[in-house]
């Protein structure tokens, strides 16, 4: 079965989505049952978005424990999200309502710039726990690779700031640049772009793969249209989310 993730990019749209075997889930009927208020941004800059209650809860763990769990958010008709940036929340809510992602599609963007955001996109849904969102990013991302043919790595100080070592993002990375990367514009200056940890990673992946540093050197796009049939099964997060860990909603500043 395909992922049901697309993308609004026009270089996206036109391959073949990413194959997944896990069904994606469905919200149940009562999701849609009742519309709830959620405020986005601090005070004097907020932005309000009317969405189904049940339908956020569903996708967002923690959001579910902040609207039924024993806080002060529970059994109210606003949700005040402070501290969420708007942009981030608008390619949420574009997501949820469409099952396609948007963000970083503006044709001006360079490739840093798109990494970037994209980044951002995926630190959002980690933190909150939208698995169904995190996992469309990471088939976006690999989407526009086979389209781009390239892939920035610049923002591994913000990916090893923000997210859990065994995370699939961090993953995904130091595979993509341990067996499609010749190094040959590595230099000292070039690796202080990186976050050490990244580094150290992408030495240790080496020694596990038995790859020669420099030895591969094809083109990205090349290793993620032939990582297609198993990417899924190697980057996607279909565990039960009652078993993932998810940040105590009590320490909300919003």
């Amino acid at each position: 079965m395909a992922s049901t993730a697309q993308s609004a990019n026009p270089a996206t749209l036109r391959q073949e989505p990413i194959p997944c075997l896990h069904r994606p889930p469905k919200p149940p009927p009562n999701a849609f049952d009742t519309v709830i208020t959620v405020v986005i941004g601090p005070e004097g800059s907020e932005k309000k978005y009317q969405i189904y209650r049940g339908l956020l809860c569903f996708h967002s763990k923690y959001i579910d424990r902040m609207l039924n769990g024993g806080f002060k958010e529970a059994g109210l008709g606003v949700l005040h999200l402070g501290d969420v940036d708007h942009e981030d929340f608008q390619n949420f809510f574009y997501w949820l309502n469409t099952g396609i992602v948007a963000c970083g599609d503006h044709p001006k963007l360079d490739n840093h710039k798109f990494f970037a955001k994209i980044v951002k996109a995926y630190i959002f849904a980690d933190y909150h726990a939208v698995q169904a969102y995190n996992n469309a990013l990471l088939d976006y991302l690999c989407l526009d690779v086979e389209a781009n043919h390239t892939l920035s790595m610049r923002g591994t100080h913000q990916i090893y700031t923000n997210i859990t070592e065994n995370d699939p993002l961090r993953k995904l990375l130091v595979d993509i640049i341990t067996e499609s990367c010749s190094f040959k514009s590595m230099t000292k200056d070039a690796a202080k772009r990186y976050h050490k940890q990244f580094l150290l990673d992408t030495v240790l992946a080496f020694n596990d793969k038995k790859i020669v540093v420099g030895a591969v050197g094809f083109e990205r796009s090349i290793w993620t249209s032939s990582m297609r049939a198993r990417f899924s099964e190697q980057y996607h997060d279909h565990s039960d989310p009652e078993d993932r860990p998810v940040p105590d909603a009590s320490t909300n500043t919003a």
